[in-house]
Order: structure tokens, then C-alpha cells, then sequence
């Protein structure tokens, strides 16, 4: 694909330069290009590629969906034993078990903070997490006010793709 890729361009750049009236028509230029090149059969490969290359990310996400789910039950099914092996080993009173696979033990686990009330939390027991309003600085921006540190980029041309 790649060595094709090159002839065309190669092609194409020929065509305008022994042409220099297509730089100003498109219609006549689009005509030429797809009559003198093999552009637009390129241009079809890629388009199947790109075709094929969005299906095997559609059936990847599906697959990876499908063992996250799968990993879930795994985590739900170690999270049942566990408690099944707390409960009874709290059932018979076993602060302790040495087994060939594993030693088991039930200890007191850390105390944990309980907020009873956050609005008699004091100041300094506070997280404030600042991130930039890009959002807001564009709708200014766009409004022509000034903000300081921020500016609009160059609009960039894109590819466009409709398949039905």
C-alpha cells in the first residue's frame, strides 16, 4: 500500500504541474486526478481499511467488555469466599488457622474516620481540587473578551467520512 501510495503521489503531482489551469477548478482537477491516476482505487483501499480496522476495535472493545465482566464474577466469587472463611472461622472462634495453603488469621482491622456531620469539619480538614475551565474560557474567547494566559488555535482541516 505504501509503494502505491508513492506512484500516486508521484502522479498526481505531475498531473498539476503539467496542468497548472487545475489548481483553480476542482470539479476539473477531481475529474483528471480520478482519470489519469489510480487515486481514488487507493483511496477505496483505505476507505476498506479503515472499514476493517473500526471492526476489529468494535469486536476488541466487545471482547474486553466481555472479560471485564468475566472478571467481576472472579472478584464477586473471591469476595463470597472470603466471607464465607470470616464467617466461619468467627462461627467457631478460630483466631488462627495454619493450613498447608494458607495461614488464616482474624485480627482487629484500623480504626477508620466516621464524618458525621461535614459542615462542622473545620477549614484546614478540606481538599479543593482546581482544574482550568476550558469550556468557559473558549465561550469568552469567542465573545471576544480578553483572558489572560489563553488564546484560540488556527482552525485545522478535517477529514469527514460517511459510509451511508
Amino acid at each position: 500500500m505504501k509503494l502505491e501510495l508513492a506512484i500516486v503521489e508521484k502522479e498526481i503531482a505531475a498531473l498539476l504541474a503539467a496542468n497548472p489551469e487545475l489548481a483553480e477548478d476542482e470539479a476539473l482537477r477531481v475529474d483528471m486526478i480520478e482519470g489519469e491516476t489510480d487515486a481514488f482505487k487507493v483511496l477505496s483501499k483505505l476507505v476498506q481499511q479503515l472499514g476493517e480496522t473500526k471492526a476489529l476495535v468494535e469486536g476488541l472493545t466487545n471482547y474486553q467488555q466481555e472479560l471485564i465482566t468475566r472478571a467481576h464474577r472472579f472478584d464477586r466469587r473471591f469476595i463470597a469466599i472470603r466471607s464465607l472463611i470470616f464467617r466461619l472461622m468467627t462461627i467457631a472462634n478460630i483466631r488462627k488457622a495454619q493450613l498447608p495453603e494458607a495461614t488464616l488469621s482474624i485480627k482487629a482491622s484500623p480504626r477508620k474516620v466516621i464524618v458525621t456531620d461535614e459542615k462542622l469539619i473545620p477549614e484546614g480538614f478540606w481538599r479543593v481540587h482546581r482544574e482550568i475551565d476550558k469550556a468557559g474560557i473558549s465561550t469568552a474567547l469567542k465573545n471576544n473578551m480578553n483572558v489572560p494566559g489563553a488564546e484560540l488555535s488556527n482552525s485545522e482541516d478535517t477529514l469527514s467520512i460517511r459510509t451511508s
